[in-house]
């Protein structure tokens, strides 16, 4: 329905199964941001009576949202049988845009937590932020739907790569992104390092001001 009202071309793959193996991966990075950004609210009876690496919760995010993932790719993979999906060896590319969302949910996840310390307000406007972070990204859409025009303003996205790889090689056989998704892995891995050296210098303010 949503493809013939926002009449969005996925071409040979049917846009049932675009979307779903799109959102299951959006979830998986919604995930890490926002229950990584509260993870500090969320746990703080434990850091006030317990000392442990407070680095751990937001891993732990990341560890829950991967079963939450595996369940999600089994319903790609049903999908994938309904459809009649071929399978290709560009699929085993898939992890690259996976670890690279990894790294960089986790790295706002951290720089997100760390903000609560001081900026609690921020939980309530982090949902409405990822949110419009959905459609600036291809993810209920291709790259190619987006004009010629504006298509490098997407492309400074560092998640539009990262989707375009995830989308190329698991449905569309190919992988055209290589330049641009190397671009978003170093940017992923700057704020993957930024973000936890940020926590770090946070963390002794969480039973302070929370």
């Amino acid at each position: 329905v949503f493809s013939l009202v926002m009449r969005v071309s996925t071409g040979p793959v049917p846009y049932g199964l675009f979307i779903v193996t799109s959102m299951v991966l959006w979830t998986y990075f919604n995930r890490i941001v926002f229950s990584g950004a509260s993870s500090i609210i969320t746990n703080l009876d434990i850091i006030t009576r317990v000392r442990f690496p407070r680095e751990f919760l937001p891993l732990a995010v990341v560890a829950e949202s991967l079963v939450a993932l595996c369940f999600g790719m089994i319903i790609i993979a049903i999908m994938f049988v309904i459809h009649g999906h071929p399978l290709t060896p560009y699929m085993l590319l898939a992890i690259w845009p996976f670890l690279v969302l990894t790294a960089f949910g986790l790295g706002l996840g951290f720089i997100f937590a760390g903000l609560t310390s001081s900026v609690r307000d921020l939980l309530q406007v982090l949902p409405m932020l990822i949110q419009l972070s959905l459609y600036m990204t291809p993810v209920i859409y291709p790259i190619t739907a987006v004009p010629p025009t504006i298509q490098s303003f997407f492309v400074v996205n560092p998640l539009a790569p990262i989707f375009a790889a995830w989308q190329e090689t698991l449905l569309y056989g190919q992988f055209t992104v290589a330049g641009p998704l190397l671009l978003s892995t170093v940017v992923s891995l700057i704020v993957l390092t930024l973000g936890y050296l940020f926590f770090k210098r946070s963390e002794w303010l969480f039973a302070d001001r929370l």
